[in-house]
């Protein structure tokens, strides 16, 4: 792994110009240890803001509950990696089209987004291994890419949980 060499230096990010300030905050304690600074002012990140009414009016984000419950798999069940690719992929041709892009985390990384809808719908997981939600990296990502939006649709009572 490079960044196990000696001889390999690891920039820290210092200043990032991507997201309105506030989306920088919760990133900004929880992985850059309160040093990142936000070069972008709030009047260069307000496409939302003039489209939609947030409940805070000088912040593009707005969470939404999605009530429900999980359901498990009926016994004998089977993952198909093939059909869930081709399902994705017909789903993200038509949106495609329209100039919406449909990707996951791993693929947007290093890249920004005008607006993100991150989806953390599943509920009644296991607080101790919510795979995703645990991981800080591609929590780090999902939380960082969107320039000037972002809608979170979850679960409140089960993101409660996250440890």
């Amino acid at each position: 792994m490079l960044t196990a060499s000696a001889n390999i230096s690891i920039a820290p990010l210092v200043t990032t110009f991507r997201a309105h300030p506030s989306f920088n905050e919760l990133p900004n304690r929880l992985t850059y240890g309160r040093t990142l600074v936000s070069g972008a002012d709030e009047a260069e990140r307000c496409l939302l803001l003039d489209l939609f009414e947030f409940p805070d009016r000088n912040l593009p984000f707005l969470f939404v509950d999605v009530a429900g419950t999980s359901q498990g798999a009926v016994t004998k069940s089977h993952r198909n990696e093939v059909e869930a690719t081709e399902q994705f992929r017909r789903l993200a041709e038509p949106l495609r089209n329209l100039g919406i892009e449909l990707s996951t985390v791993d693929t947007v990384q290093r890249r920004e987004k005008d607006v993100v809808i991150l989806l953390t719908t599943k509920t009644g997981f296991d607080p101790e291994g919510a795979e995703f939600l645990d991981d800080q990296r591609p929590m780090n990502v999902a939380l960082t890419r969107p320039s000037h939006g972002q809608f979170v649709l979850g679960h409140v009572e089960s993101l409660r949980q996250v440890r």
